[in-house]
């Protein structure tokens, strides 16, 4: 089935409030995947069926198209491989290949499905994360993180996980303080 480019739309929370997304709909505080991806760590959030393994797989290969490097994995996946490489498909493998070579540069992880992740078993996610920062030599290498899930496993131990694991000092939850600039939770939609 062929991609269609919605033009999504995302809200930077200050809180993980549903009313923040007509707030932010009628100020005009929407972003785009461009404005997303200016920041080093995202989650994006949405329900069932909205589209986000698409999306994070179509934005990779955007990215790669116009030159960059960037690669599509799920997350759930990440602790019954070998190597990163498993987890990658063809244009994601070569794409890592390249980067890796020299590991100059940027590379965005497009990370699917934390909550598949964390629902098969918690420890999983963490040893998933750790994985993929050994895989990519984070933080000394230059890693963008995008990461979708759904609403429901956004608990504040899972996003405490994030914030220790990205070295935040928070990451924004039921009215909890805004994160730095650099980093942030973006919804695609009401919860």
């Amino acid at each position: 089935m062929a991609y269609v480019e919605l033009g999504r739309q995302f809200v930077a929370r200050e809180s993980y409030s549903a009313a923040e997304v007509p707030i932010a709909t009628h100020t005009g505080k929407l972003l785009k995947w461009p404005q997303l991806l200016e920041s080093h760590f995202s989650v994006v959030v949405a329900p069932a069926n909205y589209g986000k393994s698409t999306e994070l797989r179509e934005q990779a290969a955007l990215l790669r198209d116009s030159g960059s490097r960037a690669v599509f994995l799920r997350l759930q996946d990440v602790s019954s491989v070998g190597g990163f490489d498993e987890l990658l498909e063809e244009s994601d493998r070569l794409s890592h290949a390249e980067w890796n070579a020299t590991r100059q540069g940027e590379i965005a992880l497009f990370c699917d499905s934390l909550d598949e992740a964390i629902l098969t078993r918690p420890e999983d996610f963490r040893r998933a994360l750790r994985r993929l920062a050994e895989w990519t030599d984070w933080p000394a290498s230059d890693v963008r993180w995008i990461i979708s899930t759904r609403p429901a496993v956004l608990s504040d131990a899972a996003l405490r996980t994030l914030a220790d694991f990205f070295n935040k000092k928070t990451i924004v939850h039921s009215g909890a303080p805004a994160p730095a600039a650099a980093s942030g939770v973006f919804g695609a939609g009401p919860d």
